[in-house]
């Protein structure tokens, strides 16, 4: 699930994801991929934050339009739940920073 966008500076931004110990916890190891990243896996793994969440970040360009999924060792493929949009089997987001 998208958990927040943070300006990194003036040309990128930081984008969060979470999931909670439900998605992840017989999964083996979970990947953010996507368009930023070539769709591979390994690349933005969801790391255990604690309160039971797992959480990815990437860095991309302010302004950006990414597309993203998740990918389990076991469970295959997901999309984030609270996307602004759909197209095909991919979430699309746009990429501006939340205001403060």
């Amino acid at each position: 699930m998208l958990h927040r966008i943070e300006p990194v500076n003036a040309q990128s931004c930081t984008v969060r994801f979470r999931l909670d110990r439900d998605h992840i916890g017989r999964a083996g190891t979970t990947s953010l991929v996507g368009d930023f990243n070539g769709w591979q896996p390994g690349h933005a793994p969801f790391v255990y934050r604690g309160f039971g969440g797992y959480q990815a970040a990437i860095v991309v360009p302010t302004g950006s339009t990414i597309r993203v999924r998740y990918l389990s060792e076991r469970d295959g493929w997901g999309n984030p739940d609270n996307v602004v949009a759909v197209d095909g089997a991919d979430s699309v987001i746009h990429v501006r920073p939340e205001p403060a």
